[in-house]
């Protein structure tokens, strides 16, 4: 369970978080809204402990993140927007890199995150030569090594073409059925149609929805284009 109440960030003088709260349950995905600046990535950082509210609490599975980080940590897996892998190295010495344990589990969790994301075709090859949607492939199954129950993730698919994205998706589906809690970011609503249970719009660090799927669609002109009912909201706050 994760449960974010009235959070507030400022840096300096410029407020970027305003009373943010929302709630998720196990399993459940949000998707993240807004425009550049809106504030997602510095709320998807606070949630990923790179950094702390200034007021507010974020409760992770009943206990304060902010007050003990230590014992979230281990439960949340990071997805930056940046690609964070060695472009150097194999995918399979990124893994291992990354790994935090160091007994048994080592070999069993990376075969296990080489299986759920299809990297066993390219799992000797080095990260530089390879395309923008295997890196993002490995940059989620790296978040998912120590197996978290909580994934943050910044705009996973940019520049992902449909076939990849598709993959990630489906990928991403059968983690929630399994329990993990997901908030993602993205600049287009559409593309988390297949996986969002709720959304959340940010504009100028304030929030300006909250709900559901079937909420979010009565803002489309036309009850279909989510990314409409999303600029339709946007335009009008």
């Amino acid at each position: 369970m994760i449960t974010v109440d009235r959070v507030n960030k400022s840096y300096g003088s410029q407020l970027v978080l305003n009373e943010i709260s929302f709630s998720l349950a196990p399993g459940e995905t949000m998707a993240l809204l807004g425009p550049n600046g809106a504030g997602k990535t510095s709320l998807l950082n606070m949630l990923a402990l790179v950094s702390h509210p200034d007021s507010g609490s974020i409760l992770i599975n009943g206990v304060d993140a902010v007050k003990h980080p230590d014992q979230v940590r281990p439960v949340i897996g990071y997805v930056p927007q940046d690609i964070a892998l060695f472009e150097e190295l194999s995918v399979k010495d990124n893994l291992f890199f990354w790994l935090r344990a160091r007994d048994g589990q080592a070999r069993e969790s990376v075969d296990e995150v080489v299986e759920v994301f299809g990297l066993s075709s390219f799992y000797k090859k080095e990260v530089g030569n390879l395309s923008g949607g295997m890196k993002r492939r490995v940059n989620i199954a790296v978040a998912m090594l120590n197996r978290p129950s909580f994934l943050v993730m910044d705009e996973p698919m940019v520049g992902v073409d449909i076939e990849q994205s598709s993959y990630i998706i489906e990928r991403l589906k059968k983690l929630a059925r399994a329990g993990t809690t997901m908030i993602i970011s993205s600049h287009h609503a559409a593309q988390l149609l297949p996986l969002a249970d709720k959304y959340l719009i940010l504009r100028q660090g304030s929030s300006v929805f909250s709900g559901t799927l079937p909420e979010l669609i009565r803002y489309s002109p036309d009850g279909v284009d989510l990314d409409k009912a999303v600029l339709g909201i946007l335009n009008n706050n």
